[in-house]
Formats: structure tokens, sequence, C-alpha cells
């Protein structure tokens, strides 16, 4: 998804990007994380003074593998985008959410890409009060319950818990 600076500082009216984007790469070296169908990117892009900016959502549908239970489910999740870019060193060096941009095409693709890997789970689960699975016998304690002890204690502590009991 390519935007074109000085075409889009010529006109007076903010330019509208829509389209998709394949995130496999992104997550393709996340075991628990697969990019099942393309991104939906809806930008609009304004010229200013010295800046252009883009702003709008970037929507994924991702399948994840949930960390406790191992259950996979698919999570829709739109993301606001706000990237500001110029040509001018000057204004670059006043703001640090500037982006300094040396030719007149700026590819969005590695932003969009860049926001996604941000806003990653590192252990994704299915569902907030997910049990998780038995570490004795690996059932799933969502599903059913286990005649598994829960508590097992280490022989060595045993006269720890008598003396504050």
């Amino acid at each position: 998804m390519n935007l074109l600076l000085r075409e889009l500082a010529s006109k007076d009216e903010p330019l509208q990007l829509r389209g998709e984007l394949d995130m496999t790469s992104v997550v393709s070296d996340r075991h628990d994380i697969r990019a099942k169908h393309n991104s939906d990117v809806q930008l609009l892009a304004k010229a200013e003074t010295d800046t252009v900016t883009v702003t709008g959502s970037l929507a994924v549908i991702l399948e994840f593998d949930c960390a406790k239970c191992l259950k996979a489910f698919e999570e829709r999740t739109v993301l606001p985008v706000c990237e500001t870019f110029t040509q001018q060193t000057r204004v670059a060096q006043k703001n640090e959410d500037i982006h300094l941009v040396t030719e007149d095409r700026v590819d969005l693709t590695p932003y969009l890409h860049e926001l996604l890997i941000v806003n990653l789970p590192l252990a994704p689960v299915c569902q907030e009060n997910c049990k998780g699975l038995c570490p004795r016998c690996g059932s799933d304690r969502n599903t059913s319950k286990c005649e598994c002890i829960e508590e097992e204690l280490d022989p060595r502590l045993a006269k720890l818990k008598k003396f504050l009991t």
C-alpha cells in the first residue's frame, strides 16, 4: 500500500486508501498465532503544511491457540492507525513521532505490520476465565472435572504446613 506525498500535497482534499494486506509474514515466527484472512485496511491521508497524516483502521482476524487450554479460537481486532510523515528534517527533529522519509513514495505496509506486531498478545487466552488443562491428567478443566488431587505437598514441606495450621 503506497502513498505518493507530492501528489497528495498538490490536491486540496484528503486521499482515501482502502485495501487488503496479507499478514501471514508478520505472525510466521509465532506458532500459537495464524493469520487466516487478509486484513482490511481503511485509511485517510491528509496533507498539512509540512506533514502528511495517515489515520484510519486496520482490521485483522487471527487464529490463536489458547495459552491455558490449547484450544484454537479466532479473534477479530480493529487497531487504530495514526502515522505522520515529513520530508523535512527540522520538522522530524522537533517531534519524534513524525517519520522522516526521503522518497516521494511511502510504503505503508511496514508501518501496518509493526502496528500489528506491537499489539499481538504474548499469551493469548480464549476467554478471561479459562481454567486451562489439569497438569496431572491433561483434561480440559473448562469442559470436565478430573479426579486428580489438586494439592500435592512436597514431603520436605509437610512440617511447615503442620506448623502454619
